[in-house]
Formats: C-alpha cells, sequence, structure tokens
C-alpha cells in the first residue's frame, strides 16, 4: 500500500477497512467518485479473518475466524454482492444428529437435526473471499494501512482535516483532507477513540457509546481434522453445551484444492473475558480438545491444529464497554441518525450502524447504502446497472 500524500484531492475519505469501508469504496468506485481509504491493521477485511488450514495439504482450504454465513432467503445484498463478485457458496453441514450437553458433562444427549444452519451458505475459500474479491477490484494506492485516525476537525470551508498515527510506532503521520467522510468502525471505538471538532452533540455521543459491537466479546475456537469422522458416526458436528468451554459447535470443513475434505469444528467460548483471560489461550485450547473428545469420540482428541481468536483482545474491534459484555447477548443495534449536526458530510457505517442487521455481514451492506446515499443522494441512477440500490 502507497503512502497517502496530503496534496491529493479527496472527495471522500473512509475510514476503516472492514467490509463496510470496502463496500464503500466499491460503491464509489462504480459512481467514478475518488476515495481514499485508510486502515489502522495492518491487513483489511476487519472482523473477517479467514485462517488457511494446517493440515500438510497444498490448499488446505481457509477457516473463518470471525463471520462464516450468510442466508440467502434473508440476506439478499449479501447474496447478490457474491452473484457479482462470482463467488462460489456451499450450504452449511447439518446432516445427522445434533448433541447436547448438560452441565455435568455426561454422556450427551442425541436429537435429529432441526436446525436452520442447513439453510446458511458459506463461501468457498472463506469469507475472507469476499473482502478479498472487493480489493481486486479497487485501486491499491488509494488504500492505506497501518494507519490510525486520532480526530476530525471541520474547516472553515466545510472540508475535513484528518490527523492520523502509524498505528503501529504512534509517530505522526501528514494531515489528509477530505470533502467527505464515511466512518465505517464501529460504533463504540468511534466514541472511544476519535475526537471531533467540533464535538458530536451529547445525544450523538451516548447512541454511539451504547451499541454493543458484534464479535467483541467473544472468542471463536476452530479445531481441524484430517477428516470430518464425524459425519462417518451420523453426527451433525453441531452440538450445544452447558458445560464448555465451547457453548455453540458446528462443523467448519472445507475442501481442499484437490477435492477432498478437510475436517473441523468450529465453536464459540462461553465463558466472558476475565475467565479466558484468566485461563490463558494454551489452556482454554486443552479444554476445548478435550470438550470435543467428550463429545465426538477418540478422535476428536488427536486435531491437526486448534486456532481461537479471542477477539475481546483485539483492540480495533473491542472497546472497554464491549470486553464487560455478555458474551451471550447479541443485540442488533442501529443507529437512528448516521450523522451529527455539527458535522452534515461526515457520516457513520458500519455492521453496527444497520437498523436491520446489526452485527451481520448483511447490516455492513445496509449500512453502507445508508451512509453513501446520504452523502451522495443521487447514486442511485448512477449505480442502476451495478447495484441499484434496490429496495430490499
Amino acid at each position: 500500500m502507497t503512502q497517502i500524500r496530503r496534496d491529493n484531492h479527496n472527495p471522500t475519505l473512509i475510514i476503516g477497512g472492514g467490509l463496510s469501508g470496502l463496500f464503500s469504496a466499491w460503491l464509489l468506485q462504480q459512481m467514478q467518485q475518488p476515495w481514499v481509504l485508510v486502515e489502522a491493521r495492518d491487513r483489511l477485511g476487519g472482523r473477517i479473518l479467514s485462517e488457511p488450514v494446517v493440515d500438510q495439504q497444498p490448499d488446505g482450504g481457509a477457516l473463518d475466524m470471525g463471520p462464516s454465513w450468510y442466508w440467502p432467503d434473508m440476506n439478499l445484498r449479501i447474496s447478490t454482492l457474491v452473484e457479482i463478485l462470482q463467488l462460489n457458496s456451499y450450504r452449511q453441514y447439518a446432516e445427522g444428529a445434533v448433541l447436547r450437553e448438560s452441565a455435568a458433562g455426561q454422556i450427551p444427549d442425541k436429537y435429529p437435526a432441526q436446525y436452520s444452519a442447513g439453510y446458511s451458505r458459506r463461501l468457498e475459500g472463506g469469507m475472507a473471499n469476499l473482502t478479498g474479491a472487493l480489493i481486486e477490484r479497487l485501486p491499491a494506492q488509494r488504500i492505506k494501512t497501518g494507519t490510525r485516525v486520532n480526530q476530525i476537525s471541520l474547516n472553515d470551508d466545510g472540508s475535513y482535516r484528518v490527523n492520523m498515527q502509524h498505528s503501529a510506532s504512534g509517530e505522526p503521520l501528514t494531515e489528509l483532507t477530505a470533502d467527505k467522510v464515511i466512518v465505517a468502525m464501529p460504533p463504540r471505538l468511534v466514541a472511544e477513540t476519535l475526537t471531533f471538532e467540533p464535538e458530536l452533540s451529547v445525544e450523538m455521543l451516548d447512541e454511539l457509546g451504547s451499541i454493543p459491537t458484534w464479535m467483541a466479546v467473544h472468542a471463536k475456537a476452530v479445531v481441524s481434522y484430517p477428516r470430518a469422522f464425524w459425519r462417518e458416526l451420523g453426527l451433525s458436528g453441531m452440538a450445544a453445551s452447558q458445560a464448555g468451554p465451547l457453548v455453540e459447535i458446528h462443523d467448519a470443513s472445507v475442501n481442499r484444492a484437490d477435492g477432498t475434505l478437510a475436517g473441523a469444528l468450529m465453536g464459540f467460548v462461553g465463558y466472558n473475558a476475565a475467565a479466558r483471560h484468566t485461563l490463558g489461550q494454551d489452556k482454554l485450547k486443552t479444554m476445548i480438545v478435550s470438550q470435543l473428545t467428550r463429545l465426538f469420540g477418540d478422535e476428536a482428541a488427536q486435531p491437526d491444529e486448534v486456532y481461537l481468536v479471542d477477539w475481546t483482545q483485539e483492540p480495533l474491534t473491542a472497546s472497554a464497554a464491549d470486553k464487560v459484555q455478555n458474551p451471550h447477548v447479541h443485540v442488533l443495534g442501529g443507529l437512528e441518525e448516521i450523522s451529527d449536526e455539527a458535522h452534515p458530510n461526515l457520516v457513520f457505517s458500519g455492521s453496527e450502524a444497520s437498523r436491520t442487521f446489526g452485527g451481520y455481514l448483511e447490516g455492513a451492506l445496509e449500512a453502507t447504502e445508508r451512509a453513501v446515499l446520504a452523502l451522495y443522494p443521487d447514486a442511485e441512477d448512477s449505480l442502476s446497472d451495478v447495484w441499484e440500490f434496490r429496495r430490499w
């Protein structure tokens, strides 16, 4: 990624390189509206993170450590974008029995699969293929990673002056100016980490700070195996447990490049952030393998790899308020207003800003539509052949 210079003309600045920020850039690109995107991480994608399978196989597939699914019947925007980007998808595996484990950790009960996961879909190569396909269609010279925004100030002429620093070193970077700004970040991180001149209203700050960040309270584990042996036992890979540490488990197997299947089970840790921190990752991984062995049999005791991402430990995802949130609660969120009276050409986006699918991939696209239309109300006509801003 190249260094952004102050003398570049920046009609629109996008802050945040997750799905919402990248989709913002893609929409503006279709509109032939110049833009610049800055992202604090050294990578793009935000909470969309897919790890390659480690199983001594060439191109063993990718495992989703963030969001994994979308639901075509409900998520029409994501379904449309997957089609436009010509990505391949497949149904979540849900054949066979579902296990339920009591708090005592006894032999689990088996139930016939009666679960909507069979109607959800995943992407070949992992959900990162969605953001990767967007990135491939964007000019790299307009994207700057490893760049954290500190302050956004409104100039007398109505443009914005943006102060930035290098994320790793903290060294200040050259200021950037823009006519319009899309803040594609979790609302709580906006309230905690950005300062505005003039200041945002108390009402706006309170609303931004009140919306939990999805995934920010969670730790997600994916355990890979040479094969999906549970399927041979008539098990779906789905389990619900009151004993833990994983409280919700699903089949996460992926296709290798040679057409064979790399087995994998994924689950969400039920312990809160403090308990996870006390245990430590190594102990927690050991406990996860023990639980899977208890549920699925001795073969589960020999995984290829145990992947664990505690999103609470990701400062560019989790705010201080998120770290103490109950991990079993999903608040849909949604901003009533996406701009503040003091900043008419600055809008807030990101999945949690969505009023209908807060925290979901679909919500990131819905919030982006809303933000771009607010800044460019005539965009519907210019995008009629590509996106059309359909009335979903």
